[in-house]
């Protein structure tokens, strides 16, 4: 095999490990994204129990959903 029949896949590895790494960094900013929604989906479930008492947590639970 000559040099030239090599370039290509190492081009090829190249592009690849680039695609991983994007995807990757991608994914951790959904994840964040996800975790920074979810902390405060709870935090507005938590003040309306403390303000509205217990019996409102299902609703403000399906409230919290619907806007995630």
């Amino acid at each position: 095999m000559t040099d030239l029949e090599q370039q290509p896949q190492t081009t090829t590895e190249s592009a690849t490990e680039s695609t991983i790494t994007t995807i990757a960094t991608d994914a951790e900013n959904v994840i964040k994204k996800g975790v920074d929604d979810l902390e405060k989906a709870y935090s507005f479930i938590q003040h309306g129990v403390d303000l509205l008492g217990p019996d409102a947590k299902s609703e403000l639970l399906t409230l919290a959903i619907k806007f995630l």
